[in-house]
């Protein structure tokens, strides 16, 4: 799982991962624009950002809990 931030101002990006046991590709980092973010995070953030902020989660995608941060399911 992600933590997305999306900075509305500087249209920065910040992913965290929350998965400290896992040995898959790290997304982690702070990323110039939601176009540079890596497709299977931007997909879902995209997925997700019609959502209304603390909607319930979307199965295999995530959930928005406000209106500039996700919670990414890869």
């Amino acid at each position: 799982m992600y933590y997305v931030d999306l900075s509305y101002d500087t249209d920065k990006c910040k992913v965290w991962s929350l998965d400290t046991f896992s040995i898959e590709t790290s997304y982690e980092g702070v990323y110039d624009s939601p176009e540079h973010l890596p497709d299977e995070i931007k997909n879902r953030v995209l997925a997700l950002s019609i959502m209304q902020p603390k909607s319930s989660p979307v199965s295999g995608v995530g959930m928005r809990s406000a209106v500039d941060k996700f919670w990414v399911y890869i």
